[in-house]
């Protein structure tokens, strides 16, 4: 009965403790992604009055993603680097009708 009992409680502590572990990485994981997403805000491109983009600027959409913000067709230079922030590209170049350098 001794046996059995140690088998159990055993058996029982190797299905709790990856369950327990599991909750703890995912609960950490979505405060980190909350953390980072509250840490950037939007911000506008800065153009000057020659059509050159000195700084990029992006949108943080409500699902975290931060997204380039769309060129205006004036822009005919742009020569900011990229901010590492910035998740996705989508759309950037959209009716802005220059061959962008």
């Amino acid at each position: 009965m001794k046996k059995l009992l140690t088998i159990l409680t055993t058996s029982s502590a190797i299905f709790t403790l990856p369950a327990i572990t599991l909750l703890i990485t995912r609960s950490n994981t979505q405060f980190e992604f909350k953390t980072y997403k509250n840490k950037f805000n939007s911000r506008e491109h800065k153009i000057d009055k020659n059509g050159r983009v000195t700084e990029i600027g992006y949108t943080v959409l409500p699902n975290g993603v931060i997204k380039i913000k769309r060129f205006d067709y004036k822009v005919k230079i742009i020569a900011a680097k990229l901010p590492e922030e910035i998740t996705s590209l989508n759309n950037a170049f959209l009716l802005n009708p220059h061959n962008i350098k």
